[in-house]
């Protein structure tokens, strides 16, 4: 295969299980979870749970219940290890930055991230970026938009606003809010 169509291990095992599931046997898939538990997979976690859950929801499949378990758990591990490192990084660049206070609101249909100070990089903004995929692990780059702040409360400031992806639930920490702030 060209180099250029090679894919991440998260995608690829993806499209195995896809296979497996489509035309596969139930050992297959024991190979593919026992392969999955013996790999360092960086991102994407959820894909490959889901892509699981689907292949293993079928009358009969607690047969396997030990096998799925401890692969849900081996994922499920490996994504709250990665979600640390991403906090830790997050809160390193927060110092460096001197940022001190995230602001996150929501209307209920709208997510907005925001600071008080006047950052308006691109290394600003993927900050704000990367607490808002914290808080909804779905949202991709192209769910959201980089606004400047015109109102009154905010003027001048940048933040990130996104439609909250279906399904999706606001944490606790997002302050209800009645409208989005006008901006420029």
């Amino acid at each position: 295969m060209p180099l250029n169509q090679l894919r991440p291990f998260d995608e690829s095992i993806v499209l195995a299980i896809e296979q497996v599931h489509g035309n596969g046997t139930a050992q297959e898939m024991i190979y593919l979870m026992d392969l999955i538990q013996k790999t360092k997979i960086p991102k994407n976690h959820d894909s490959v749970l889901a892509a699981l859950d689907r292949y293993w929801d079928f009358p009969g499949a607690t047969k396997w219940a030990r096998e799925i378990r401890q692969t849900r758990e081996s994922l499920i591990a490996q994504q709250q290890e990665q979600d640390k490192v991403s906090a830790d990084k997050i809160a390193e660049e927060m110092s460096r930055r001197n940022i001190t206070k995230i602001i996150k609101e929501t209307n209920g249909t709208y997510g907005v991230v925001r600071t008080e100070r006047y950052g308006s990089n691109l290394g600003y903004i993927e900050l704000l970026f990367k607490i808002a995929k914290q808080d909804f692990r779905n949202l991709k780059a192209s769910d959201v938009d980089v606004v400047h702040y015109g109102g009154d409360t905010h003027p001048k400031t940048f933040g990130i606003e996104f439609l909250i992806p279906i399904g999706a639930t606001v944490p606790d920490d997002y302050i209800k809010i009645d409208y989005l702030e006008f901006t420029y």
